[in-house]
């Protein structure tokens, strides 16, 4: 069953990748950059509810909410000792918010391309930025279920 989860999470992680180094090289729209986005955020979802399915099968949780951001939210209760999971919860709330919020583009079809979110601008560099974290997140869940 993690493998499952491992698995969808990988793939998640191969998508965003390809949006990032493919589609939005040639694209260059407000929109891939917003995909991306949901793409990071599906593979935090994966990781997260593969720690906790972890988690069960070791006894340490009884049961586990069916919504995503439940599981994120769990996870600080189960992963008592490790301080970096607070940075990534912050980090997974802060691609939901920019996810959910109405958007503008900013020099779409430009090498400059940007997604505005009320006073926040998603670069293409800092896209690549998000892209190193959740893959870091993504990374240290893995670790810790082996």
């Amino acid at each position: 069953m993690l493998d499952e989860y491992e698995e969808g999470a990988r793939l998640e992680i191969q998508r965003a990748d390809h949006l990032l180094h493919v589609s939005l090289k040639y694209t260059r729209t407000g929109d891939v950059i917003r995909n991306t986005i949901q793409r990071l955020i599906a593979a935090i979802e994966y990781a997260a509810s593969d720690i906790m399915h972890s988690a069960r099968e070791h006894g340490r949780v009884k049961h586990i909410p069916s919504n995503p951001m439940m599981v994120v939210e769990m996870l600080p209760s189960v992963l008592k000792s490790e301080r970096a999971i607070l940075d990534y919860i912050s980090f997974y709330h802060l691609l939901k918010k920019i996810h959910r919020s109405p958007f503008k583009t900013q020099d779409e079809y430009h090498k400059n391309v940007a997604l505005v979110v009320g006073d926040y601008k998603v670069t293409v560099d800092l896209l690549h930025l998000y892209y190193m974290k959740t893959k870091d997140f993504v990374r240290f869940a893995y670790n810790y279920v082996r």
